[in-house]
């Protein structure tokens, strides 16, 4: 099964949502934005999205790709 990651950052909530090859939602996860330091949002995304593939029992590892989407404007430099 192809499985595939698509991440929200929305401007109060984190969205994760793993799908198969057809779009079907298989698992989705959703947290309020957390921001204790510039990793923050990067350690939710990786913590959900593994998570997200332990309830359907898949490896991360077999994770095909993953899509992200985010508010903006986005500051590189301050993360």
């Amino acid at each position: 099964m192809n499985i595939a990651v698509g991440v929200d950052i929305g401007g109060t909530n984190l969205r994760v949502t793993v799908s198969d090859e057809s779009g079907d939602f298989l698992h989705t996860e959703k947290k309020k934005i957390e921001v204790s330091d510039e990793m923050g949002i990067s350690r939710n995304i990786v913590d959900m999205t593994r998570r997200s593939c332990e309830a359907i029992d898949v490896k991360v590892d077999e994770v095909k790709g993953i899509g992200i989407a985010s508010t903006g404007p986005l500051d590189v430099e301050k993360g």
